[in-house]
């Protein structure tokens, strides 16, 4: 045996690695070495034919060697430093087949020899990291050596198989006359294995950050992929060591050497770690919820069919079914009766394991759980009960396993079941990770973690609330996102943003509650945060059932004027989607009309999409207080973004892109399709349907005077140009008999109408303006209707209007301009009596009282029709013309 392993190893050497690897062959070979430097890549060499069949021999040795080791005692000082050149085959990735024999020899030492398991796991875990170093910055080669839910290939690690592997293999059920302690704590073995895995790799993490420097591990690497493997095999039957150890990691995290290490590295990794693990029972739990009703339904049929003798005649635990369930499915896998180390009982070593595990549950009751004293003779009865479940060839439930045939599928979610309900502990392992991370992205304290912790915190949180959007419901979480979002770092209110903008999206009750939150980053002073902000409300307006998309969208129209570029943009982006765009992913703005749209994009007819600007821009107007502030300023928020979406130089230029030309043009023909719209809606108001509450006709001639103020063609359609002063045009006189002299100027109604009239005026003239040309009736009684309006409106807002209005009437109709020449000789008449009279140059005059109004008249007059009165005044001796009206106005 000795001269064997002697041979085994010296093949490996220089016959094996030598020729599959660079620096294995400078090692064993390096005369030979020099010439193949140049010619080899990355460490990969052309192999002799030859070497085939000696590479297989080797196999062949390897696996038959697993197999004795434990049978035949040989010296220790030939099966270490084997163990060690087998482990080097695990760094070479065309040596799968040998690297698995290998494993195989090293699991069997470490078994058979309990005095050199130190060595041996040492020897480990140096080749695992020595390999990481080599590898540089590729990942970790894995290889097929599992199977998953549905019995396809699963890549792992070889490295992680041979951690698993060595845990399993640490524990043994005790011999039958073993002592009291021999079998209280047996496991504990296990254990014990488990803390020194992760505390070598996690004694060695502050080193991670040097890890660019040529030959040094990078232990993060290490255990992220370590970690990867063990999650991804966490639910397996034939890897039960896997959720021993994650629960061991689990441990280390939450101590000096992970969470609460002074280094701001290591602390940024434990924070990674613990969002794997976290999100991993998340998506564990929420799985073994749905499966629940299957596995009962498991567990009824395995009632009804197994034999009563292994019922005992009495209700049998669910977790002891489930035992038993998993060890005949176990034992009837080839090997699964098998104590040896061989590359084919994996599933025998797993049972083995199983079978300690089931014993240390029974002895140690969960701690919750009252454990009464237990006696010699009953230690010895279970273990007696247990090591014929071990032992025992025919299935422990009868017939009922073959009757069954459960699929892999189904024992997969057994063991979920066991282990969710189990050492998981019904998710409270994931609230205690998720309450770390909380406290670890919290600001108070006396020593809080940097700012690049606190965000990769939040980050983690975004992974695990992606898998379970309970999470972000939770108080902890819910008052640390409020106090993230308010942190002095951008990095943390942005990774805090993420994680809420990426849930409440999708769900309209988290969207209301979370609102509030949006609304405030808007503000924010990041560029970063407050974009994402404002994405987040519009798709939070997409969500059916979001009730606050009024207040959400105002928002985002208040942003129109940031500094940044890209907002205003985002935010010009939005609101033509919303108003002008036929198909829109909007939901509506109103509670009722968003339960009539389902998430996605929606035809949307012109007249919504007009109720709806109609009803956001009294929202803004009235955001701004109750005083009078129409015409709009062109600085508002609601006139900047109408401009910009309008604006013909935004993608309408002669190199502009076809893409942009053509939605330019879709824009523009939305908007008039809106102004349409909103017309119409003028036309037909009957106070009864006032959808506005008491607002009257106003949202809809304040959106009408938004659009005309931002871009005057909408109201101008080629089909017939002057419709919308015709309709509108009447309104003057219908508006110019409502104040009368007990109407006073501070009543709400009073003002609202005055507000009407100010956005009719405003539209009137825009369109004017941009048409040039008029029908001749319709500016006749637009002239006397004007009139009236300027000489009987107590609000001088109207006054002045009226007085701009008609000015731009005279522009188009002739006779207008001896109107308002007439109209300024009037008020210039009134103006000089009051003023000899104040000077007592002319007895009392009863129009004294008028002065003020005719004064005011008078200067609108000269500012916007300086040139009608100047006109209308030559030849004239009885009109005045505009430098005596001025001068009388100085006086």
């Amino acid at each position: 045996m000795s001269a064997t392993v002697q041979l085994t190893k010296f093949q490996l050497q220089y016959n094996v690695l030598a020729l599959h690897d660079l620096q294995y062959k400078r090692l064993y070979r390096p005369s030979a070495a020099a010439g193949d430097e140049v010619q080899a890549g990355a460490g990969a060499l052309k192999v002799p034919k030859v070497i085939t069949p000696i590479r297989s021999r080797l196999e062949l040795l390897l696996s038959l060697l697993a197999q004795v080791v434990g049978r035949v005692v040989m010296e220790v000082e030939l099966l270490l430093p084997l163990v060690r050149v087998g482990l080097m085959c695990l760094g070479v990735d065309s040596l799968q087949l040998l690297q698995a024999e290998a494993k195989a020899v090293c699991v069997a030492v470490f078994r058979a020899y309990p005095q050199q398991r130190t060595s041996v796991m040492d020897q480990v875990l140096a080749i695992i990291t020595a390999n990481s170093s080599s590898s540089g910055k590729q990942r970790p080669s894995r290889l097929f050596e599992a199977s998953d839910a549905a019995d396809r290939p699963l890549a792992i690690q070889m490295s992680a198989a041979l951690l698993m592997e060595i845990v399993q293999a640490s524990v043994q059920l005790p011999a039958v006359d073993a002592a009291c302690e021999a079998i209280t704590q047996g496991f504990r073995a296990a254990y014990g294995w488990s803390d020194y895995i992760w505390a070598d790799l996690f004694g060695h993490l502050p080193a991670a950050k040097a890890a660019k420097n040529d030959g040094v591990a990078d232990y993060k690497a290490v255990i992220d992929a370590l970690l990867t493997d063990l999650l991804a095999v966490l639910m397996l039957p034939e890897w039960p060591a896997a959720p021993l150890l994650v629960r061991r990691f689990v441990k280390v995290l939450y101590s000096d050497k992970g969470l609460k290490h002074s280094d701001t590295a290591v602390k940024m990794a434990s924070v990674d770690f613990t969002g794997q693990v976290a999100a991993k029972l998340c998506v564990e739990g929420v799985q073994a919820d749905i499966e629940a009703p299957e596995v009962e339904h498991v567990l009824d049929a395995v009632k009804s069919a197994a034999e009563p003798s292994v019922l005992q005649g009495e209700e049998v635990a669910h977790d002891r079914l489930l035992h038993l369930l998993l060890l005949d499915y176990l034992a009837a896998v080839s090997g699964g009766h098998s104590n040896s180390s061989s590359s084919y009982s994996a599933a025998g070593s797993a049972r083995q394991f199983w079978c300690c595990s089931i014993l240390n549950d029974a002895i140690h009751p969960p701690r919750h759980a009252t454990a009464p004293a237990v006696t010699r003779e009953q230690l010895s009865a279970v273990l007696v009960e247990h090591r014929q479940l071990q032992d025992s060839r025919p299935p422990l439930l009868g017939s009922a396993s073959v009757q069954l045939g459960l699929s892999r599928a189904q024992m997969v979610a057994l063991v979920r079941h066991l282990n969710v309900f189990g050492p998981f502990g019904k998710g409270r392992a994931t609230l205690t990770l998720i309450k770390w991370l909380v406290e670890a992205g919290s600001r108070q304290g006396p020593d809080p973690n940097p700012a690049q912790v606190r965000s990769k915190v939040f980050k983690c949180l975004g992974c695990i609330v992606d898998v379970d959007a309970r999470v972000l419901r939770l108080p902890e979480v819910l008052a640390a996102v409020q106090a993230a979002l308010e942190d002095d770092s951008i990095s943390v209110r942005e990774a805090t943003l993420e994680l809420v903008s990426k849930l409440i999206t999708a769900n309209p009750q988290l969207a209301n509650e979370y609102h509030d939150v949006l609304r405030q980053a808007s503000l924010d002073q990041s560029v970063s945060v407050r974009k994402r902000a404002i994405k987040s409300l519009w798709e939070c307006c997409t969500c059916p059932g979001f009730t606050h998309a009024s207040e959400a969208l105002l928002t985002v129209l208040q942003r129109a004027g940031d500094q940044e570029e890209s907002i205003r943009s985002l935010v010009t982006k939005i609101c033509g989607s919303m108003w002008f765009a036929s198909t829109s992913d909007f939901a509506g703005l109103s509670e009722g009309t968003t339960n009539k749209y389902s998430a996605g994009s929606t035809a949307r007819s012109a007249d919504l999409r007009a109720q709806e600007l109609a009803k956001l821009c009294l929202m803004a107007y009235e955001a701004d207080g109750k005083a009078i502030h129409v015409p709009l300023m062109p600085e508002s928020p609601l006139l900047v973004t109408l401009k910009e979406i309008l604006s013909s130089g935004s993608g309408s230029g002669s190199n502009a892109p076809t893409a942009a030309v053509k939605e330019q043009a879709a824009m523009w023909a939305g908007a008039t399709e809106v102004a349409q719209a909103l017309l119409g809606m003028v036309l037909r108001y009957q106070p009864e349907d006032d959808y506005t509450g008491k607002a009257g006709r106003f949202p809809h001639l304040l959106a009408l005077h938004a659009l005309c103020a931002a871009d005057a063609s909408v109201v101008a359609p080629a089909a017939d140009p002057q419709r919308f002063v015709r309709c509108l045009a009447p309104y003057l006189a219908a508006a110019s008999g409502q104040q009368g002299p007990g109407v006073s100027a501070a009543d709400d109604a009073a003002r609202r109408a005055a507000e009407e009239l100010l956005c009719l005026t405003a539209v009137l003239a825009a369109a004017l303006l941009h048409l040039g040309v008029m029908e001749q009736d319709v500016l006749q009684q637009m002239c006397t209707d004007l009139q009236v309006l300027i000489n009987k409106y107590k609000f001088i807002q109207v006054v002045a209007a009226g007085c701009q209005t008609l000015c731009t009437v005279a522009q188009l109709y002739e006779p207008a301009e001896l109107q308002i020449a007439q109209m300024a000789t009037k008020c210039y008449t009134f103006a000089l009596e009051a003023l000899n009279q104040q000077q007592g140059i002319t007895a009392p005059s009863p129009h004294k009282q008028l002065a003020p109004k005719v004064l005011f008249i008078l200067g609108h007059l000269i500012r916007h029709g300086a040139s009608t009165i100047d006109r209308a005044a030559e030849g004239n001796s009885s009109l005045r013309n505009c430098t005596e009206c001025l001068e009388l106005c100085v006086a």
